[in-house]
């Protein structure tokens, strides 16, 4: 499954990633900061830089599109599923 995972450099994402390979899925971590990409490439997903609260429709649905989405709160996670 590909997941875009919102929240991708916090502390929750940052050991569900491993989880989540290790599951066999494909995780894209949408963060806002690319300094934090190598923290993600080293928890094992790909970076994805983008600012989700500045984003128009079309393209965060293009960003999501053919994802389940995770969006972390806190240690809470809420998970969505889009259409494709």
């Amino acid at each position: 499954m590909d997941i875009a995972l919102i929240g991708g450099h916090g502390k929750v994402a940052l050991h569900l990633i491993p989880l989540l390979n290790a599951e066999g899925h494909h995780v894209d971590a949408v963060i806002r900061n690319p300094q934090h990409e190598p923290d993600v490439v080293d928890a094992g997903a790909d970076a994805v830089v983008a600012d989700v609260e500045t984003m128009d429709t079309d393209t965060l649905a293009d960003l999501l599109r053919g994802r389940v989405l995770q969006i972390l709160f806190g240690v809470f996670a809420l998970v969505i599923a889009t259409t494709s």
